[in-house]
C-alpha cells in the first residue's frame, strides 16, 4: 500500500524483479482521507464555502475573498459628504468674513470640526469592518490550517493521535466501518 509517489517508484522496480526472476508484489493505492469536524463545517457554512472547494481551489477562492475586502463600501459617499459640506459651508464663511474679518480663525476651526466629525464616523466604520474582517480572516486561517495545512492534504501534515485523543479510540472503529471506496480517490470522513 502506498501513496501516488510510492506507487510510481514501484513501477520502476518491475524490471528489477524480472531481472532476478521474482514476482513483483501487488501495489495498491492507500486510502486518502480528510477528517472533517463539525466546527469546521460550521466555519465553512459561515463563509459559504464547501470542503471540496477548499481541497480543489482554495487559493482561488481566497484571492477572490481578499479582492472583495478592498476599501470600505462607503468610501466614495464619505468623500462626497466632505465635498458637499465644504461647498455649502464656504459661501457662509465668506459672508461671515465679509461682515467680520476677525472671525477667520473661528470659521476655519469650525469648518475643520465639521470635517473631523465626518472623518470620525468613517474611522469608526473602518475599525468595525476591520474587526469583522479579522474574525473572518481567523476563520479562514483555521479552515486552512485544519483542512489544507501548508497547502497539502491533511493526512500528510497532521497526525491521527490528536483526533484519537479528542474523539476516543472508537474513531478507529468508525473509520474501519465506514463505506469508503477503495479506488484511490480522496475521500471525506465527517467526525
Amino acid at each position: 500500500m502506498g501513496g501516488p509517489g510510492e506507487i510510481a517508484y514501484w513501477a520502476y522496480y518491475r524490471e528489477v524483479f524480472e531481472l532476478f526472476g521474482m514476482q513483483m508484489p501487488i501495489v495498491l493505492p492507500r486510502m486518502s482521507i480528510t477528517l472533517v469536524e463539525g466546527a469546521h463545517l460550521r466555519l465553512l457554512e459561515s463563509l459559504e464555502l464547501s470542503v471540496e472547494q477548499v481541497l480543489t481551489d482554495f487559493a482561488g477562492w481566497k484571492a477572490e475573498w481578499e479582492k472583495k475586502a478592498g476599501p470600505h463600501p462607503l468610501h466614495e459617499q464619505f468623500a462626497s459628504v466632505r465635498e458637499s459640506i465644504q461647498a455649502l459651508y464656504r459661501p457662509l464663511v465668506e459672508e461671515v468674513l465679509r461682515l467680520d474679518p476677525g472671525m477667520r480663525g473661528l470659521a476655519e476651526k469650525n469648518s475643520a470640526l465639521l470635517l473631523e466629525q465626518v472623518s470620525f464616523l468613517e474611522g469608526r466604520l473602518i475599525r468595525s469592518l476591520q474587526q469583522k474582517e479579522d474574525v473572518a480572516y481567523n476563520r479562514i486561517k483555521r479552515i486552512e490550517t485544519m483542512l489544507l495545512p501548508e497547502g497539502g492534504l491533511q493526512e500528510r501534515k497532521h497526525c491521527f493521535f490528536p483526533f484519537a485523543n479528542k474523539y476516543g479510540l472508537e474513531l478507529i472503529d468508525r473509520l474501519v466501518a465506514a463505506p469508503f471506496a477503495h479506488d484511490g480517490t480522496h475521500q471525506l470522513f465527517f467526525v
